[in-house]
């Protein structure tokens, strides 16, 4: 007696690991099935696997920023939502962004300062946080500063490259590290700056400068803490005896000579 013909009808829900492995030993199974769906994020390699099959499927990715950028670009396109557990470079996530999922790229960027200065504002305002791996250099820290994208960044450079006026960079930085002999009025710059950790700097200026800066205020804060916050303070011209007795007030290691007429020496 024969028997009647059977409508075999399903779908498949499981997990992106089974759905994988299926793909080399049922995949007969998988494309005859009407829909199927994987209940857990794939890996890149799970996905790679996943996207070679005939018959479509839902999937998200979830893996490592470096392996989600290693994975196959079909993976990748037919993904929904992608998203990298670990701080991706700028290529990597240039790579991921290239992608055409239907859902959402989850990322951080985490890279050299001057490979984020030439990302871009377009690239990095679609990441979680952005952080500088290393310092910044001035230069660098004014191109990053001016993003709407708020990057986390610290600067270290040299006092030839210091700012004459305050500016983003300072302030959006987290430390500032100076080195190189400063003007007090570079100093002055760095000390008033709105960056939320320390400034480190060193102050050569005029003894009259130097002196003047004790009892003086030409910012917020008093110049005579931007004097006792340097980590030394040298004066390249000698002092008179009044401007030594001022000057020998700062509370930080400070440098210098006294020369003057001796009816000004008690």
């Amino acid at each position: 007696m024969a028997h009647p013909l059977r409508d075999n009808t399903y779908n498949i829900s499981d997990t992106a690991a089974n759905i994988a492995a299926g793909v080399g030993t049922d995949s007969v199974a998988l494309v005859d099935a009407g829909t199927v769906e994987a209940t857990t994020s794939a890996t890149a390699a799970e996905a790679n696997t996943i996207a070679s099959l005939s018959q479509a499927v839902t999937y998200n990715i979830s893996d490592t920023a470096t392996n989600v950028a290693g994975a196959n670009s079909t993976a990748l396109n037919q993904a929904f939502n992608i998203v990298c557990t670990t701080d991706g470079t700028v290529a990597e996530v240039t790579t991921i962004e290239s992608a055409i999922n239907t859902g959402s790229n989850t990322f951080n960027i985490k890279d050299t300062a001057a490979n984020i200065a030439n990302a871009g504002n377009a690239l990095l305002s679609k990441a979680g946080t952005v952080t500088v791996d290393g310092t910044a250099n001035v230069s660098q820290a004014v191109t990053i500063g001016g993003f709407a994208q708020a990057v986390i960044y610290s600067i270290s450079d040299s006092s030839g490259n210091a700012l004459a006026a305050a500016g983003v960079a300072y302030n959006e930085a987290v430390d500032i590290t100076i080195s190189g002999n400063l003007t007090f009025a570079k100093a002055e710059i760095i000390k008033e700056a709105g960056n939320s950790g320390t400034k480190t700097y060193v102050i050569n200026d005029t003894a009259a400068i130097i002196a003047g800066a004790v009892s003086a205020t030409s910012g917020s804060i008093a110049d005579v803490d931007t004097l006792s916050s340097a980590t030394s303070v040298t004066a390249n011209t000698s002092a008179t005896f009044a401007e030594a007795a001022t000057i020998a007030g700062i509370a930080t290691v400070i440098s210098y000579s006294i020369s003057d007429e001796q009816s000004n020496i008690p």
